[in-house]
């Protein structure tokens, strides 16, 4: 495993660094903050060993509030109000970088997590989109194309995320017609680690890959009993010019650019356990 120096890196710009991203967390409760980091950490370092990543990395976790969620804010506020504005949890140690859309973890190994804000967004037709690497919050409840808009024009990077039932029957159409008519405009769509193996057939995945919209993955960790993803396990990964005092910034460069090579890591859901989480997310109280 890769260790380099924390201290230096804060200070340059690398051309040469990878990027392990979950495009898609939610942290559901504060107190679970420590356990989050050390569990994306992990998987953040398997993921380099099962894909061979022998350069300088960071892990990156996008945490997509939704309207009644406030983690990232109010991570930011906790720094705040810690002594020397800095917030210890465990072995790590959070603290603001130079932009408001992220804060820095690292550990007492060294190791740096970033996380980024974002948000999930639910529109009128109720389809889900997320807002990333900006920490603007839009409200619910408008149109799709108005919300994609707003995202753009408020420094957010908009990806239609896939879950299921969503993107079937009207709303699948109006999806396809999006993407159909993105030509030239910043849009992605967004993977997850709770849609099984076997469901492999999505239309919208097709209609994406020729019109090269690329697709983020992220974890999407379903807020029920016995959960075992934390963040971190299901994502993707991408290397360029990477500045760890604005890492939104630099991630929203690295994403938009023309010659971007996205390359994913994690596991889809099995059948049985897609099965048991759709139950257990309408009937368990």
């Amino acid at each position: 495993m890769l260790n380099f120096n924390f201290v230096t890196c804060m200070t340059t710009t690398d051309d040469k660094t990878t990027l392990l991203v979950d495009s898609h967390f939610h942290l559901h409760h504060i107190s679970e903050l420590e356990a989050v980091l050390q569990h994306a950490n992990t998987q953040f370092k398997k993921a380099t060993t099962n894909n061979n990543i022998n350069t300088p990395w960071y892990g990156v976790l996008v945490l997509t509030d939704d309207a009644k969620s406030t983690g990232f804010s109010h991570i930011k506020y906790m720094i705040s109000t810690a002594p020397e504005r800095s917030l210890r949890r465990g072995n790590w140690e959070l603290s603001n970088t130079d932009e408001s859309s992220s804060v820095i973890a690292k550990n007492t190994s060294g190791q740096a997590i970033f996380i980024c804000a974002g948000q999930h967004i639910v529109t009128r037709e109720k389809l889900e989109l997320l807002s990333i690497l900006s920490d603007t919050r839009i409200p619910d409840g408008r149109p799709v194309y108005d919300t994609i808009k707003a995202v753009r024009q408020q420094g957010g990077l908009p990806v239609l995320s896939w879950s299921a039932g969503t993107w079937l029957g009207q709303k699948g159409k109006i999806v396809s017609n999006i993407l159909e008519k993105a030509t030239n405009e910043v849009i992605f769509i967004g993977d997850n680690s709770t849609r099984p193996k076997l469901w492999a057939v999505i239309p919208q995945f097709t209609v994406a890959r020729q019109n090269n919209i690329p697709v983020l993955r992220g974890t999407y960790p379903l807020n029920i009993k016995n959960k075992k993803k934390l963040g971190g396990d299901f994502g993707f990964y991408v290397s360029g010019k990477f500045n760890p005092l604005k890492p939104a910034e630099s991630l929203q460069a690295i994403l938009t650019a023309r010659d971007v090579e996205i390359k994913d890591y994690g596991k889809l859901n099995k059948l049985h356990h897609f099965i048991a989480d759709q139950y257990a997310m309408r009937f368990s109280s």
